[in-house]
C-alpha cells in the first residue's frame, strides 16, 4: 500500500498479522499470556492496530503511546534499523523457517518481562512491544538492513 504523499510502501495482511497477534503462539498471545501470569492488566489490542492503520502516512506513524511519562530514546524504526542486524543471526541460528520468528521473540519478551517486572509493569510491557511491533511490520523490508 501506498499513502498519498508519502513515498515509503506499507504492508498489510494476514500473514503479517498472524505471527503478530492471531497465532497460538503470536507475539501477542505469548506476551499477553505472561503478562496475564505476572499480574499485568492488557492493552487493547484492536485500538493498537486500528491506531496503526489510522497514522500510516502520518507524523504519528510508528510513534508508540508509552503509558504513564516514560519514553524510549529513540523510536522503533531506528532500534530496529541497529538491532535487527545483529539480533536475526541468532533467531535464525535457532528458528530454521522465518515462519517460526516470532516464536523466538516472544519468548524473549515473556524472558524480559520476567526480569524487569520490578522495574516495569508487565501489562505496560505489552502495550510498549505492540505498540512498536505492529506499526514495524507494516513497513517495507527495504527500510531495515539486513532484513
Amino acid at each position: 500500500m501506498r499513502v498519498a504523499g508519502d513515498s515509503r510502501h506499507f504492508y498489510f495482511g494476514d500473514a503479517l498479522n498472524e505471527p503478530l497477534a492471531e497465532s497460538r503462539l503470536s507475539v501477542w498471545s505469548l506476551s499477553a499470556g505472561q503478562a496475564r501470569a505476572l499480574g499485568g492488566a492488557l492493552p487493547d489490542i484492536g485500538e493498537i492496530f486500528i491506531h496503526t492503520t489510522r497514522t500510516v502516512g502520518t507524523s504519528a506513524f510508528g510513534i508508540p503511546r508509552y503509558p504513564g511519562t516514560a519514553q524510549a530514546g529513540d523510536l522503533p524504526i531506528n532500534y530496529l534499523k541497529v538491532f535487527w542486524p545483529i539480533i536475526q543471526p541468532w533467531v535464525r541460528k535457532f528458528c530454521f523457517e522465518p515462519t517460526e520468528w516470532h516464536v523466538a521473540y516472544g519468548l524473549a519478551i515473556q524472558k524480559a518481562m520476567e526480569t524487569s517486572m520490578q522495574a516495569i509493569e508487565p501489562g505496560a510491557v505489552v502495550k510498549i512491544v505492540m505498540e512498536s511491533a505492529i506499526p514495524m511490520s507494516k513497513i517495507d523490508p527495504a527500510e531495515v538492513p539486513a532484513s
